[in-house]
């Protein structure tokens, strides 16, 4: 299928596992991938910004170019070549979304990730994060904080280095909750736990060493059973790819390995 948001998805195994060789990617087979989706992404980009669901036409679902301009904001950190036009752009129409006043939990949740990846392309955003946080908790607070928009609220925070409400914002959010039905193509239980992990291995390494057995087997279970598609696989990947960095880097320096060969002790290299 080639919709956007599949097209992006097909790229994000590349993009989080390509400097893995132990998945089975080349540099050139990773580079190629992510060439592909830039190639495809400039094509569909409409004079606003957004990128169309098949071509550049008003056919847009703001979640997929959220999805997308996340994407190419994670491939241009790893040292991809993502044109600087074609994120400029972006930016432009994910503006117009954090202006927008939210008609139901699942715009505020695009909403909220789309001021995630605004900040995250060095743009001050506490404007947007004070005036989505007035509307959820107006609107909806009974479910906001436990929903991933809490969540890309907080790690917004703490890229704005407002510590002590971005880690009280987050504790609300636990794995393994489960994800009501509403008006979003994108959110499921999956998705939504993908997102978590993803958010708190890269911006909470507290809440991050605090992670058990039981949340990374809430996460996986949909996984085992069958239930996952393009989006929440893709959001899988990039949560475990992020938290798998954050546990090697924790464990750099305090964690040695040795066998013993004929009763003599050498040491084995992680």
């Amino acid at each position: 299928h080639g919709c956007t948001e599949q097209v992006v998805s097909q790229a994000v195994p590349a993009v989080a596992l390509g400097k893995h060789p132990d998945f089975g990617f080349s540099a050139a087979k990773a580079s190629a991938s992510v060439a592909r989706l830039i190639d495809i992404l400039r094509a569909r980009q409409n004079d606003d910004g957004s990128f169309g669901l098949w071509a550049a036409n008003p056919r847009v679902e703001p979640e997929a170019v959220v999805y997308a301009l996340h994407v190419l904001t994670d491939a241009r950190e790893r040292g991809y070549a993502v044109p600087s036009d074609l994120l400029r752009k972006g930016m432009g129409y994910l503006q117009s979304i954090a202006g927008q006043t939210p008609e139901n939990l699942a715009t505020g949740r695009t909403r909220a990730h789309a001021i995630y990846v605004l900040t995250r392309n060095e743009m001050n955003t506490s404007a947007f994060v004070s005036a989505t946080e007035k509307n959820l908790e107006a609107n909806h607070a009974k479910t906001w904080k436990q929903d991933i928009a809490g969540a890309y609220l907080a790690a917004t925070k703490k890229l704005l280095k407002q510590d002590a409400q971005a880690t009280s914002l987050l504790a609300e959010c636990k794995f393994g909750q489960s994800v009501v039905p509403d008006d979003s193509n994108y959110l499921d239980r999956l998705s939504r736990d993908g997102q978590l992990l993803y958010l708190i291995a890269r911006h909470f390494p507290g809440r991050a060493q605090a992670i058990q057995k039981r949340d990374l087997d809430a996460l996986v279970e949909p996984i085992a059973n069958g239930s996952y598609n393009t989006y929440s696989s893709a959001f899988a990947i990039m949560g475990l790819e992020a938290y798998a960095q954050r546990a090697t880097t924790a464990a750099a320096g305090k964690f040695t390995l040795a066998e013993i060969v004929d009763g003599a002790q050498k040491p084995i290299t992680l």
